[in-house]
């Protein structure tokens, strides 16, 4: 809807963070990028695409509390969540 389907993945972060929305991905790549300069608030699903809904509605509650830090990523595997913020 933002048309940014064509977009570099660091620019999609800069905007996601301007809209103060948490960008959600399976992308390794972009994750690791992420976890070493974070820009807002990015969301690794590191885990089956088909078993994305319930990762994340098990997990929730700890997603939503780390999403009050500043610039963190956050690995949600089926085992748990991992953040890393500029205050970590």
């Amino acid at each position: 809807e933002a048309g940014l389907a064509e977009v570099q993945d660091d620019n999609l972060s800069v905007y996601a963070d301007s809209k103060h929305a948490a960008l959600i991905t399976f992308d390794r790549e972009f994750s690791q990028r992420r976890r070493e300069n974070p820009i807002g608030h990015h969301i690794w699903l590191s885990c089956p695409e088909h078993k994305a809904s319930v990762v994340l509605l098990e997990h929730l509650a700890e997603i939503l509390e780390l999403l009050h830090r500043e610039h963190v990523m956050i690995r949600v595997t089926e085992d748990g969540v991992t953040p890393w913020s500029q205050a970590s």
